[in-house]
């Protein structure tokens, strides 16, 4: 929206006047008739200097807030960047609707809507995620029986003017705003892209010219009078580095370039320094390899192959004796037997479990509790429980091997009789939601019917405490302070 239009805008509605207007000096702020409409309004007109974009630095971080969240948007949903100016519109309505510290914590739709309540621009709908399948009701009165009553779309923002939800059909290229439409909040409308390296065509780039490479034979007497100027000796380095590959296996093998040795013009004298010693006196000629490329030790143990070893703080004890000795490893074992993780999969149904449940979170019910969450402006707390599984208790009578490491003689027709749930068991997840959920009911809270891992507590005050668990992680919200204090207390017991 250009600044004359906001600025009538803004008047009208809420009825304040612009006073100030600071910009660059871009040619669309600076120019006659920009001027004149500043100058019969009395806004005063302030520039920064070129190239000095820090003297306007809320606008431009406030640019880069949005660019970032429209990157995010494109991003996650794989949408082309044909839609970016979606995105943008898309990213300023979620910004304005999320709390912010420059407000003491509420959002701007929200310190906006306790200034002017009758606002009609202050239009609010749910958030769902930009570029998700969208579901349009089609509502053309000319469609036969027997064609499809909902149109697929990607959602792609919010309309200005309009309570609905703007979704695009790329076949018709038609802009559907409607209210009756239903979101697959699972699945991205536009595909993944390929991964970098993907379907990479390599093509084999054969020489176009025969390299001759001149074999150099040894002699015994070499004359240092018949080596020119800059000429550059080679060694037969490279049949001998092969030779020795092919004995000591691939493993060994280095393709380097053998090393050049650049003589210079004059004295003579000089060059006979330059060359190296095995070559002026006759014998083959070496190359600067280190010796450990050439040393094989596969036929060497395990036990011989290790020559350097670090030298370590801690103690391997040899015995449990001496195990028991040192704290620490008094602790590794109590972790140990924590993590210890049954056989599930030789269960038999009927017989060694009955049911199976996963308290798995719907992902619309994390929408809407944080939705409300930064609505309202309510804090987010998460809890992690620790061994999760090892806090139910088995209805169903469990029987286990005994752990490697114990044995005896008199008592190898004995077994382990769970009386606690174990990692492993097809029922350890239900078991342990069962304990849980009845410790919340006590607690005074309601599970949900539409979402059973969903409780709500309803405080006498007439605040609200609601909470999500997810398998072992949890995450409490609510304008109750007492009660989530409490419920911290309560969990760690």
């Amino acid at each position: 929206m250009r600044f004359v239009d906001f600025f009538r805008l803004d008047k009208n509605q809420f009825d304040k006047s612009i006073k100030r207007l600071q910009s660059n000096t871009n040619t669309k702020f600076v120019n006659l008739e920009f001027s004149k409409f500043l100058k019969d309004n009395c806004v005063v007109h302030k520039l920064t200097c070129v190239n000095t974009p820090q003297q306007n630095g809320i606008s431009e971080r406030k640019n880069r807030h949005l660019l970032e969240v429209t990157r995010v948007l494109l991003f996650q949903m794989y949408v082309p960047n044909v839609y970016w100016g979606e995105a943008v519109l898309t990213a300023t309505y979620l910004i304005n609707r999320l709390a912010t510290r420059a407000l003491n914590g509420i959002s701007s739709i929200k310190h906006m809507l306790s200034l002017f309540p009758s606002s009609p621009l202050m239009l609010s709908l749910p958030s769902r995620v930009f570029g998700y399948v969208a579901l349009v009701h089609s509502h053309n009165p000319h469609h036969g029986k027997l064609d499809p009553r909902v149109v697929k779309c990607v959602f792609i923002g919010y309309p200005s003017n309009k309570k609905g939800f703007k979704c695009y059909h790329p076949p018709s290229s038609w802009v559907l705003i409607s209210m009756d439409v239903t979101f697959h909040e699972t699945e991205s409308f536009f595909v993944s892209p390929p991964l970098q390296g993907e379907n990479v065509q390599v093509q084999e780039i054969t020489p176009t010219q025969d390299v001759q490479v001149q074999e150099v034979t040894r002699t015994q007497d070499v004359q240092v009078q018949e080596v020119t100027p800059k000429e550059f000796i080679t060694k037969k380095a490279h049949n001998e580095v092969g030779e020795k590959d092919r004995y000591y296996g691939k493993q060994y093998q280095r393709h380097e370039k053998p090393t050049l040795v650049n003589i210079p013009e004059n004295p003579i004298e000089d060059v006979t320094d330059d060359i190296p010693t095995a070559l002026r006196k006759g014998k083959q000629s070496c190359v600067k390899y280190f010796i450990s490329y050439f040393v094989c030790t596969n036929h060497l143990s395990i036990q011989h192959q290790i020559f350097i070893v670090v030298i370590d703080a801690i103690k391997t004890p040899t015995s449990v004796q001496e195990a028991l000795k040192d704290e620490n490893w008094v602790q590794a074992m109590k972790e140990e037997i924590k993590a210890l993780v049954a056989k599930g999969y030789t269960q038999t149904y009927g017989i060694d479990y009955e049911e199976t449940f996963a308290p798995v979170t719907k992902m619309n019910t994390v929408g809407v509790i944080l939705s409300l969450a930064a609505h309202f402006g309510w804090n987010l707390q998460q809890f992690d429980v620790k061994n999760v599984f090892l806090h139910g208790d088995l209805e169903e009578e469990v029987y286990m091997e005994i752990p490697s490491g114990f044995y005896s003689h008199n008592e190898k027709n004995k077994v382990c009789k769970l009386k606690k749930a174990l990692y492993g068991l097809k029922q350890s997840s239900r078991a342990w939601f069962e304990r849980f959920a009845q410790v919340m009911i006590s607690l005074g809270y309601r599970q949900s019917q539409s979402d059973h891992t969903l409780f709500i507590k309803h405080s006498p005050n007439g605040k609200l405490t609601r909470l999500l668990v997810y398998v072992d992680d949890m995450i409490v919200t609510g304008d109750d302070k007492i009660e989530k204090l409490t419920l911290k207390e309560k969990q760690a017991t």
